[in-house]
């Protein structure tokens, strides 16, 4: 057991720095993207300037417009990063940091609730998490992955915290990536079938 233990801590010890070299690797060689600097400087704007979510002074960039489809969280990682250093390569290499310790804190409430060990959830979480096609899209600052992990993780949990699960669905969703609603819908609507419209939706909706 204590042979089996060791052994995967050494496996995500590997895993790790396989991982953060491809997301170096990764930083360096990705063109700049427009994308990327709006989101990057609307977040700044907005944590740093009176919570403007505005890209600079641009009128093609107003406050929560429809061209900024990446809500403020995405890019807390790569902002609290700009304090330090301007260097886009540590920006995005933050960023993706920023959201592993996301999934991390995740993992670790699911290993207490379904009583998996950690240390096996990380390994499969963090091969999962540059599995997807898109998961440079947390290079970019951008808001798909991060709303994935904040909104799928909180599926698994909501039996066990339904209204923390809730408050972090809709926060995903309005903070995140709106288009998510879609899959709450589905998901919500599979609860109201399962529970015969219970009446805590009055109650969940306000946390939602």
């Amino acid at each position: 057991m204590n042979n089996s233990k060791y052994i995967n801590i050494a496996l995500l010890f590997a895993q790790l720095i396989v991982m953060f070299l491809l997301v170096i690797k990764t930083s360096s060689s990705l063109r700049e993207f427009s994308d990327e600097i709006v989101s990057l400087s609307s977040s700044i704007n907005f944590w740093f300037n009176g919570f403007d979510f505005r890209a600079g002074s641009s009128s093609q960039y107003s406050s929560y417009s429809p061209k900024l489809t990446s809500g403020p969280i995405s890019a807390i990682g790569s902002t609290i990063a700009w304090k330090f250093s301007n260097n886009l390569i540590f920006l995005r290499v933050s960023n993706f940091l920023y959201i592993y310790i996301v999934q991390i804190i995740y993992c670790y409430f699911l290993s207490k609730v379904y009583k998996f060990r950690l240390v096996k959830l990380i390994l499969i979480c963090s091969f999962a998490i540059t599995s997807v096609p898109w998961w440079y899209g947390t290079l970019y600052s951008l808001g798909e992955m991060l709303s994935s992990i904040i909104f799928f993780n909180s599926i698994f949990l909501f039996r066990f915290y339904r209204r923390s699960s809730l408050m972090m669905m809709g926060f995903s969703i309005f903070f995140g990536k709106f288009i998510f609603v879609i899959g709450f819908i589905g998901f919500y609507i599979s609860v109201l079938i399962l529970e015969k419209i219970s009446p805590k939706i009055i109650k969940d909706s306000l946390y939602f």
